[in-house]
């Protein structure tokens, strides 16, 4: 809830004769909610509402408390006791907490019930934009994405990037700080700088004080050419942030609080045009990567086969929750008629994606070995160059084109095990799957048992060369 409806609950209290017990402590509440102090104001609202349970003030000032402190099933108890007594304005955020605790059918049903209270008047422009979101959230639920989320990681919202664990294929993820003086910023915040370092992108304020996303291209001579802004059409009429380009140069992802967000920012997707190089039309990710909260900073490590996105949706004061999935070959959506879609969206608990019997450890460690001086590849690995050599890193090699191809050999073979462990995943959802599941999945196993066949033989080719390289030397 806003400040403006804490403000029209006085209002409301002149309107509605309310009893003088209730002026002081309330209006102490009030002050209290301002200030941000919302546990200090309900513990005084609590006192009052004990008195007097049906007190339409009381109940929306509880309900905005508790929501505000993360309580949001008891928030809409007071709210549903509110609009039991006629309380309009507890109808609108009735259905704003059902839409914010993903019961979107209840949502509608209450925003319908709010309108004909109000006798059809228009909607504000906040409130017309709820409704908007109401209704792209209740259609998006019924395409929620099929995932493995194998880690949560809580950390502070601060420089939350920085907790990203990618491979050096994957990129770099920094503060602005980092950038030269004379590009940099005002606003701290992420900029993207692919492996191969010549260019970066990153988000800022423009002169109407909307974030815009930014690239630059390194020069020949190591300089950075003048920065410019990409199209106004990410912006989708609000800020566009975070962005995060795949490492095939083709994908950009990036957060938007623009007209089509369900929540503040959702993650987009858009994809270079391959004829004119010019983005396409950006899409909405979609469940269970977005929310009605703040959703940010779509990550795919392609060399560790592990994707990564921010969300605020577990409303913890100051921090954000970062989740670790698994990215699918091909977009399988859960069955909404044979699932808790709610809960799959939200992702209340992570298990719930795992495959039956799976821990996903692997996964985890393969994250943990990543070393970033290593191109991305595991810390330490054992390569025989020769009899009685052996390669344990690729400081080791003494040669370029033999570092060249040995870091190739090794990112053939990061990409191998992620082709591997898609193609366990599927084979273990196989026996419970229905026949178009099984049909689905065995064109994208057998595609996955070509390109594990065929690592093997490249895998060799780079091994075979980085071996020949290092033995002219």
């Amino acid at each position: 809830m806003r400040l403006q409806f804490i403000l029209s609950i006085a209002a409301l209290c002149a309107a509605a004769s309310l009893t003088a017990y209730a002026a002081g402590p309330t209006d102490e509440a009030k002050q209290l909610m301002l200030q941000g102090n919302y546990t200090q104001a309900l513990e005084l609202l609590q006192g009052q509402h004990a008195k007097n349970k049906a007190n339409v003030q009381i109940n929306l000032l509880m309900a905005e408390c508790l929501e505000q402190t993360g309580h949001l099933a008891q928030a809409r108890k007071h709210l549903d006791l509110a609009q039991q007594k006629g309380s309009k304005e507890a109808l609108m955020e009735m259905a704003r907490m059902c839409y914010m605790t993903y019961d979107f059918g209840e949502a509608k049903a209450m925003m319908s019930k709010y309108e004909t209270a109000v006798r059809n008047k228009p909607l504000t422009e906040e409130q017309s934009k709820l409704r908007a979101r109401i209704n792209m959230a209740d259609e998006m639920a019924s395409h929620v994405e099929k995932i493995v989320v194998v880690d949560s990681i809580v950390v502070d919202k601060d420089a939350f990037f920085k907790a990203y664990h990618i491979s050096r294929q994957a990129g770099t993820l920094a503060s602005t700080d980092t950038m030269p003086e004379d590009m940099r910023p005002a606003t701290l915040t992420e900029v993207y700088m692919p492996e191969s370092g010549e260019s970066m992108m990153w988000s800022q304020v423009d002169t109407d004080g909307t974030m815009r996303l930014m690239k630059s291209d390194k020069l020949l001579d190591g300089s950075w050419d003048k920065p410019v802004q990409l199209d106004d059409m990410l912006n989708d009429g609000g800020d566009a942030c975070y962005p995060f380009v795949t490492s095939d140069g083709q994908s950009l992802y990036y957060a938007s609080n623009g007209t089509g967000s369900i929540g503040g920012y959702d993650i987009f997707v858009t994809r270079k045009d391959p004829d004119t190089g010019n983005y396409l039309k950006p899409q909405n990710v979609g469940m269970p990567y977005n929310s009605p909260y703040d959703d940010y900073l779509l990550v795919i490590d392609d060399n560790t086969g592990v994707g990564w996105w921010a969300t605020d949706r577990n409303h913890i004061p100051g921090k954000v929750t970062i989740y670790v999935y698994l990215p699918n070959s091909v977009r399988e959506n859960y069955n909404p008629d044979s699932t808790d879609i709610a809960s799959m969206a939200a992702i209340r608990n992570i298990r719930s994606t795992w495959a039956e019997g799976q821990d996903y450890a692997d996964v985890l460690a393969r994250i943990k070995s990543i070393d970033r001086n290593a191109g991305g590849t595991a810390a330490t690995f054992s390569f025989s160059v020769a009899k009685g050599v052996t390669y344990t890193s690729l400081s080791d090699a003494k040669t370029t084109e033999g570092r060249s191809y040995l870091e190739q050999c090794l990112a053939e073979q990061g990409k191998q095990r992620e082709a591997m462990a898609k193609l366990k995943a599927l084979r273990a959802r196989y026996a419970s799957a229905d026949e178009a599941g099984r049909k689905s999945m065995s064109t994208v196993m057998v595609q996955l048992e070509a390109t594990v066949r065929k690592s093997y033989e490249t895998i060799e080719y780079y091994a075979n060369q980085a071996r020949k390289a290092e033995q002219r030397r």
